[in-house]
């Protein structure tokens, strides 16, 4: 990678990615053969080594803001301001070892402002692609709006953030999964899959308290999303909850969560479910 420029950063790169996967059935799957070529052909993803040189291209603005009670807690940490672009394209060569030739590439790009004192928000989106045998598959996209808004008489803040996902022509079997600790705090872990993803969060955080080497705070969150085959047959699912956050520098840096969630439908309506982990739930 060799980076240049003062107002404006550009990054230029290449590098070369061997991958090798190999799927198979377990010696002991339970099924007659029918049932295992369908299992093949419907949930493994496809038996291939690549071998591909790429090559890569980026520019952003080297502006910072520097924010607290975001992703590190009671740390601080820097977030980018301004435009933020990369791209890269890589093919896949036989005479290199792939088992296929094809082209593979992604773009992304993100602009981030400033809002008050110590705020920001911030657009995204991506998009990846795979051009073989003259057709573009395994196609994925994403989107997401992501606002922070500046500590309120140093109470603390709301973080909100809205993310849609896509897949198209998908070969390998891969799809998305939304519950638990990835979206819906209030359902179970991968209750809602499929290939269209859509997620809504927001928080109301306090500010990080101290007493001897702890912080703590609290929240108060509501999640609305959910995933499925189609933008048709998706439907939102919402939870609410309250949560206890926990750090000890001296220990990890690693913020330790703890939440109490509630959907408001499905089965499980109303029932108490705990999540505990480590980092911002987002």
């Amino acid at each position: 990678m060799r980076q240049f420029g003062d107002r404006v950063k550009h990054r230029i790169g290449g590098g070369y990615a061997v991958e090798s996967q190999r799927p198979d059935l377990a010696d002991d799957f339970v099924g007659d053969v029918d049932l295992a070529a369908a299992f093949r052909r419907d949930v493994l993803p496809r038996s291939e080594r690549t071998s591909l040189p790429f090559v890569s291209y980026g520019l952003f603005l080297p502006r910072y803001r520097t924010l607290r009670n975001v992703s590190t807690y009671d740390l601080a940490e820097d977030s980018q301001l301004g435009v933020d672009v990369d791209a890269s394209v890589g093919a896949g060569l036989g005479f290199l070892g792939s088992d296929n030739t094809f082209l593979r590439g992604s773009m992304s790009a993100a602009y981030a402002r400033a809002v008050g004192q110590d705020g920001v928000a911030r657009l995204a989106a991506s998009v990846a692609s795979r051009l073989d045998g003259g057709e573009l598959i395994d196609n994925v996209a994403a989107a997401e709006l992501r606002f922070i808004s500046p500590t309120v008489l140093r109470l603390g803040r709301l973080v909100a953030e809205l993310r849609a996902f896509t897949r198209w022509r998908e070969t390998q079997n891969r799809f998305f999964t939304i519950g638990s600790d990835n979206g819906l705090r209030g359902f179970s872990i991968g209750e809602f899959t499929g290939q269209r993803k859509v997620v809504a969060q927001l928080e109301a955080r306090s500010r990080p308290w101290r007493l001897a080497f702890f912080r703590f705070g609290g929240v108060v969150f509501y999640d609305v999303g959910g995933a499925a085959q189609s933008l048709g047959d998706l439907s939102l699912h919402h939870d609410v909850g309250l949560g206890l956050r926990l750090l000890i520098p001296q220990l990890s840096r690693e913020l330790m969560r703890f939440d109490f969630a509630f959907p408001l439908d499905g089965p499980g309506r109303g029932r108490l479910r705990f999540i505990a982990g480590f980092r911002s739930e987002f």
